[in-house]
């Protein structure tokens, strides 16, 4: 049933960021103020990240929304949805900077532990629950992150760590799409052109637009 696998996805991506949560509030050394700060930033970007892929799913499908909203709403979301997602959560979080002073970078440094350490776990439960061989590939590459996190934190600075987190994660994911049939961001399967295209983005906020990306 669409619904019962709605149900399983979202209760793995609830746990598995819960983790990747609690993994921060124990990791952070910042003060009990900012932690709690960027806690609320990230928790609200998530938020409006799942809102944005319901509402993307709707606009995808509105023909049919509008003749039967739960045909829509009982299937899953697909890659399409997450990515008009992705691009509609960016522009929130560039006009937050633009309008509210929102530090980009030290947000997105900050949600390297809880990315990946949820990623991990996700990734952990798909193998030993599921029984998902395709997932191994992943699961090495969220272990490999979180250890080059672990082990350069106190030796990188922090826009350096984003920006190797990042384009490790890029490569890494590439790497799988080009030994399995496909690799998948918390279930959403994804292509590579869409890898190749956030490594560029990367490399482009990184020349020409460093007030935006680092600290």
């Amino acid at each position: 049933m669409p619904s019962t696998t709605i149900l399983i996805t979202i209760s793995i991506n609830v746990v598995s960021l819960t983790i990747g949560f609690i993994a921060f509030q124990l990791m952070n050394e910042l003060d009990r103020s900012d932690k709690k700060q960027i806690t609320d930033q990230m928790i609200t970007s998530i938020i409006n990240m799942i809102l944005f892929i319901w509402l993307a799913k709707i606009i995808l499908h509105l023909s049919i929304f509008i003749s039967d909203p739960i045909a829509v709403l009982a299937y899953p979301s697909d890659a399409n949805a997450f990515y008009l997602a992705l691009i509609l959560t960016s522009i929130q979080l560039v006009y937050k900077a633009k309008r509210n002073g929102l530090k980009l970078a030290r947000l997105f440094y900050h949600f390297i532990p809880v990315l990946v350490f949820a990623g991990f776990t996700y990734h952990f439960i798909e193998i030993i629950w599921m029984d998902n061989s395709f997932a191994w590939g992943n699961f090495i590459l969220m272990f490999m992150l979180l250890s080059l996190f672990l082990l350069l934190k106190r030796l990188i600075n922090q826009k350096t760590m984003l920006l190797l987190i990042s384009y490790c994660w890029v490569f890494g994911k590439l790497l799988i799409s080009w030994l399995l049939p496909f690799t998948t961001i918390f279930g959403y399967m994804v292509a590579p052109l869409f890898l190749v295209m956030v490594a560029l983005i990367i490399s482009v906020l990184y020349l020409f637009n460093r007030k935006l990306v680092f600290l």
